[in-house]
């Protein structure tokens, strides 16, 4: 199935939904179990077809040797001896096409990683976690979990594969308890249990099913490659069977998936007003504008400022997981940019949750109104819930993130350190002739990587002096021209386009939005 055909039918079971919801349930669960029973009736019937083929060969194999020796025209004792050798093949080739099936369904589930909170260390969270698992009827949580991410979750684990038996978990990152107050918290928590307690079991199918499918895929190309170049009858029957489950797998996998993200849309929409009906609207809309702002915010500017200190220490300095929690408790300018960005975002079918605005909508708010949500924090959840043992809990991830980053980082700094040194090495050169053009693109190139376009500028426009049709230059300067509302940078941008066509899209879309905002005196000139 393409991605057209995909969002096609998304579409339609979208109307569908709205006009018969029940319908619509009824036909994502009969999907699901169109699933289960073709996996069950294949094993049933490879397993049957051998016991069947034993069944035979016992009663009937004299009969079938004297046929089979007839039809060959060979002696009686060779036809015997392949019969029973092809039978034998034929009965493990279905064993382990059977094995091969139950072993994709019996999966096990990645259990999340983290620090384990213990109820007895942290009462202030477990009583807001009883107070929402009661007031919801939800089941008894067995792992509450502490991680790095800007996220919370539940996660349901199956401990017997597709046979149930499941493990609850609740996951929750520090740096988002950071960033809400100790009321938009719980409006996340009770999202989490709004899924948890309506018994939102199409999350779990659906990826038990993508699991599933990876599975015997693995196990469809490692066969396919130990096969290779084998021929034979049972060969071929043996890719004949793995192959037609697999095929089967493609072709369903696709449809259950979108049959299904409807639905799971639509339990997104349920759990936000789980939240609003514990937390209040308010908190509620608060918690989602901060947590699309911030963890925009802490993905692309603080953590990369952090990545950044590679060029110039040899090792990471501090304590992110400490002072990110100060820079999520304001809301900077940063913060209001990712806001707009949120805002501008359309629901799509690459992810089941709906966007920011859409969501909003759904709590009876107008989008447009959401900075009002962006409001400084005084006291975080995190300080609120987990008390003094914060300090704790940053050191341990910390030192886990250390670990981790520490060969990686060793070698940015290194290759920062000779870029340095080749530009130290162009400084003196040009003290005793001008530079050419590839010695300043060169320079160019690594500014850039070191300090940033901003740092380079200088440096691209001296090149475009020498060459003015440089493409890659014309586009940085043109770039940054049109961010300074300065309508030069439309001619650098046209020139870079006419000498790179893969730099069009990007150049088209810069130009456009220069359009929008400038629409009654630079329409004309651009076209």
């Amino acid at each position: 199935m393409t991605e057209a055909e995909f969002n096609r039918l998304v579409k339609r079971l979208e109307v569908f939904a709205r006009k018969d919801p029940k319908a619509y349930k009824n036909q994502v669960w009969l999907m699901a179990m169109l699933g289960y029973f073709y996996m069950f009736s294949a094993i049933l019937f490879l397993i049957g077809g051998s016991v069947g083929i034993v069944w035979l060969g016992i009663h009937n194999a004299n009969f079938i040797a004297h046929v089979f020796t007839s039809l060959r025209g060979a002696a009686t004792f060779r036809g015997a001896i392949f019969l029973c050798f092809f039978i034998l093949a034929t009965i493990c080739i279905f064993f382990v096409v059977a094995i091969v099936m139950l072993k994709s369904l019996w999966i096990n589930f990645p259990k999340p990683t983290g620090i384990e909170l213990e109820r007895e260390q942290f009462p202030s969270l477990f009583k807001v976690l009883d107070e929402l698992r009661r007031a919801e009827k939800a089941p008894q949580l067995d792992h509450v979990i502490l991680n790095r991410e800007f996220n919370a979750s539940v996660m349901q684990v199956p401990r017997l594969g597709i046979l149930g038996w499941n493990e609850n978990y609740l996951t929750i990152g520090l740096p988002l308890m950071q960033a809400l107050s100790a009321e938009q918290f719980r409006a996340i928590l009770a999202h989490e249990f709004g899924h948890l307690s309506n018994k939102h079991k199409i999350y779990l199918i659906r990826h038990t099913w993508l699991q599933i499918f990876r599975s015997v895929q693995n196990a469809h190309q490692n066969w396919l490659y130990s096969l290779q170049g084998s021929i034979g009858q049972a060969v071929i029957i043996f890719d004949g069977l793995l192959s037609n489950f697999y095929y089967f797998l493609t072709w369903y996998i696709p449809r259950f998936d979108a049959y299904s993200f409807v639905l799971a849309r639509t339990y997104e929409y349920e759990a936000d007003r789980c939240a609003v009906k514990h937390a209040g609207q308010r908190a509620t809309a608060e918690a989602l504008t901060n947590v699309y702002a911030k963890s925009s915010f802490a993905t692309e500017l603080f953590w990369q400022d952090i990545h950044q200190q590679a060029k110039h220490h040899s090792e990471p300095q501090g304590n992110p997981f400490i002072s990110i929690g100060q820079a999520l408790k304001n809301p900077i300018l940063d913060q209001k940019y990712w806001l707009e960005q949120a805002l501008e975002e359309e629901t799509n079918n690459s992810d089941t949750h709906p966007c920011l605005s859409d969501r909003l909508r759904a709590l009876g708010l107008p989008a447009k109104n959401a900075g009002i949500f962006l409001v400084p924090l005084e006291i975080s959840a995190a300080e609120t819930l987990l008390g003094n043992s914060i300090r704790k809990l940053a050191s341990q991830f910390n030192r886990e993130w250390r670990e981790i980053i520490l060969p990686e980082w060793k070698e940015q700094f290194l290759h920062a350190k000779n870029l340095r040194a080749c530009l130290a090495e162009l400084e003196d050169l040009e003290k005793k002739y001008p530079l050419s053009p590839k010695d300043l693109w060169n320079r160019s190139r690594w500014l850039m990587e070191l300090e940033g376009e901003l740092a380079a500028l200088p440096t691209l426009k001296a090149l475009l002096v020498k060459e003015p049709d440089h493409a890659i230059a014309n586009f940085i300067v043109g770039k940054h021209l049109i961010w300074q509302k300065d309508e030069k940078g439309v001619d650098h941008l046209k020139l870079a386009m006419k000498h790179d066509r893969e730099l069009v899209p990007l150049g088209e879309q810069i130009l456009s939005s220069f359009v929008l905002e400038n629409q009654d005196n630079q329409k004309d000139r651009i076209q």
